[in-house]
């Protein structure tokens, strides 16, 4: 019996619940070294073949000189993994690696499957719960109401299901739609630190989590796991930009609304101490290049795709997030965003005409949205069918009005600065701030004359009917 149960650990690293569970191979292994067949414990009376169980347990351990997996074992394996497995993201080959050494290492004898597979999703649960309070308990009431925002439905849309929607092909409705974006999650201002501890892997593991569910399933978390979960879908994402922008040969210059919070990044660790008056606004770690330059063809495999629209941002950025490992293409572009996001921060910070510059050139692209919204106020402003014909009819309408529009109070502006009084009037910053864009005066529903003096003639047409 020795020998069975000390074969049947080498070979599963635990015991058998009972002497049914000993599959065959352990018995077909004993047979073939001692050339003799195993006595049939079966017919042992239950209390007796328990007792005897347990005994050799007991032999087998200080043979093996492991210990039993109490209390206390459970205790020190749960907080190991929290700051160890957990934190990394790994695979699940990974785990399984990183679990069985632990056993190895610390002499402790391995549970069950089914009592480890419980162990480790209870220590995992409890991870989670730590790690979405630690988030939850960095978010102001402000953040919170911006998050929450992203999930309310209008009509059957969210602004969340528009961050999750793809891109499409390059086209100036889809840049400015894709500028929307980008807005929209700069209005909502996650502190920077707020996931700086977390690693990479991590991150991706839940932004992915939260892209595989729509509003809805969101809004039906408690707000334990909804707004970390948006968290984490919602950090970040400008870096990739960045990064593409540059590839693609030309500037992506956001206005920042929280640029206390923005972090520069050391091109190198040997010019940390170099800049003491500045050190708090620099990021811990420094630039990869050694990784850029590995998978340079890569990334410029890339931007070429999206140059000749042979490939989306989000088919591409999907490819990237499908398994808990960071890609190290994605890892590579984070590291390219983060240099040229410091490139020009530096820009940012140190030119006033730069900033007037980025802030007039956006003010006139939101202006320029808010307009497209005014005139296309249809079905939430989407597109109500998935023909691509109908679509292409649908945005050339939208053009031609708009056209129409902006000519139309360009006219109207000519008129009225054709009279020297309210030419006179004009002051400098006045003339700056003309726009062909306002739309208060313009009726998109149509015009519907009544004449309250006249009705229906309901007599009649029950009559005929």
């Amino acid at each position: 019996m020795f020998s069975i149960l000390l074969k049947h650990y080498q070979l599963y690293a635990y015991f058998p619940s009972n002497l049914n569970a000993i599959p065959d191979v352990v018995y077909e292994f004993l047979e073939a070294q001692t050339e003799c067949r195993f006595e049939n414990y079966l017919d042992l009376d239950a209390n007796n073949l328990d007792r005897m169980l347990r005994r050799y347990y007991n032999d087998i351990r200080l043979f093996l000189g492991i210990c039993k997996f109490d209390y206390d074992g459970r205790a020190k394996f749960c907080k190991w993994a929290a700051q160890y497995i957990f934190p990394e993201a790994l695979n699940a080959e990974e785990v399984d690696d990183n679990i069985s050494n632990w056993f190895l290492d610390n002499k402790f004898e391995m549970p069950r499957p089914k009592v480890l597979s419980r162990l480790v999703g209870s220590a995992e649960k409890t991870f989670e719960e730590s790690l979405f309070n630690n988030i939850l308990c960095k978010l102001s009431l402000s953040h919170k109401n911006e998050l929450n925002n992203l999930l309310a439905t209008s009509e059957g849309y969210s602004e969340f299901s528009n961050l999750r929607s793809e891109t499409g092909a390059a086209s100036l409705a889809n840049v400015l739609d894709a500028i929307s974006r980008l807005s929209l999650l700069r209005k909502i201002n996650l502190p920077k630190d707020l996931l700086s501890e977390l690693k990479p892997n991590l991150i991706e593991k839940y932004r992915l989590r939260a892209s595989s569910e729509d509003a809805w399933e969101l809004r039906r978390h408690p707000e334990l796991v909804r707004l970390p979960l948006l968290s984490f879908y919602t950090h970040g994402q400008s870096i990739i930009a960045f990064a593409f922008c540059y590839l693609l040969g030309f500037d992506l210059m956001p206005r920042f609304k929280g640029i206390d919070k923005q972090k520069l990044v050391r091109p190198s660790q040997r010019f940390k101490g170099d800049f003491p008056n500045i050190d708090n606004i620099f990021a811990k770690s420094s630039i990869n290049w050694s990784l850029m330059v590995q998978q340079y063809d890569e990334m410029i495999k890339l931007a070429t795709a999206l140059l000749e629209r042979t490939s989306d941002a989000e088919a591409i950025l999907r490819r990237f997030v499908r398994g808990q490992n960071q890609h190290p293409v994605y890892a590579a572009l984070l590291e390219l965003g983060k240099a040229a996001k410091t490139l020009f921060l530096c820009r940012y910070l140190s030119s006033k005409t730069l900033r007037r510059e980025i802030n007039t050139g956006l003010n006139v692209v939101e202006r320029w949205n808010g307009v497209n919204n005014f005139i296309y106020f249809g079905k939430g402003g989407e597109f109500s069918t998935n023909r691509l014909e109908e679509q292409e009819v649908s945005v050339l309408s939208l053009h031609l009005l708009q056209s129409s529009m902006v000519y139309v109070n360009t006219l109207m502006i000519q008129n009225i600065l054709a009279e020297p009084l309210w030419k006179a009037r004009m002051t400098e910053r006045d003339i700056a701030a003309l726009s062909p864009l306002p739309h208060s005066h313009f009726n998109p529903y149509g015009k519907f004359d009544l004449d309250m003096s006249t009705h229906l003639s309901l007599e009649e047409m029950r009559i005929a009917a």
